[in-house]
């Protein structure tokens, strides 16, 4: 049906005029190619805007969570964080051993999930490190912020070096070349990493501690 816009009549749907007034009947003209276009960028251009007032929020609403988290559970609270991210560790493992099994999966898998069953202590042990590294920034920041670019460049070194075992228990299968030279990479630098992470952390600290100082007269 295709109504009047003059006097609202119901006329037929291919009917060009109005059979009551004889008005022409307005048909809706299909969107062009640039409307569209400025249609689907419109509503991008809201979803962004509206993903960046969620995240202002988050962000904004973070530090009080964090010390009601403490508040909360106070020297027990990071342990609680480091099992609940380790939780997903072994999901991540029971996963990989669902696949393992399955017919006409990766070659990789069964190594893989191998790799991250020997060292699930390690990454509880990286877990618990940063996750009271952070506790304790923020409860003892005084008399623990000298020690945390220790802490932090343990758990940057670690990190990387998993990575890197990541890579190479893949690469035993595929036997990529990239994947050979980017763990050959990693071991290079991860000392480089550890003393820049410690000089930067030291640095930072340093520069912080000056800005602090009141002037001697």
């Amino acid at each position: 049906m295709a109504y009047c816009i003059r006097c609202g009549v119901a006329n037929a749907a291919t009917a060009s005029f109005c059979k009551s007034c004889g008005a022409a009947i307005a048909r809706p003209m299909p969107p062009t190619g640039t409307q569209v276009q400025a249609a689907v960028k419109d509503a991008g251009a809201r979803f962004e805007e509206s993903m960046r007032r969620v995240g202002e929020d988050l962000k904004a609403k973070a530090p009080e969570w964090q010390r009601e988290w403490d508040r909360t559970f106070g020297p027990l609270g990071p342990l609680i964080g480091a099992l609940l991210g380790f939780s997903f560790v072994v999901v991540f493992i029971l996963v990989l051993g669902g696949i393992a099994t399955a017919a006409g999966g990766p070659a990789w898998v069964p190594a893989l999930r191998d790799f991250f069953v020997t060292y699930m202590l390690l990454l509880l042990g990286v877990m618990l490190l940063t996750s009271y590294s952070s506790y304790l920034m923020r409860r003892y920041k005084a008399q623990y912020q000298w020690l945390n670019p220790i802490a932090s460049a343990v758990a940057v070194v670690v990190s990387f070096w998993i990575v890197a075992r990541i890579l190479e228990v893949i690469n035993r299968t595929v036997n990529s070349i990239v994947l050979e030279g980017f763990v050959t990479f990693l071991d290079v630098v991860l000392p480089i990493i550890v003393v820049l992470a410690l000089v930067i952390g030291y640095l930072v600290l340093t520069v912080r501690f000056m800005g602090t100082q009141q002037p001697i007269r």
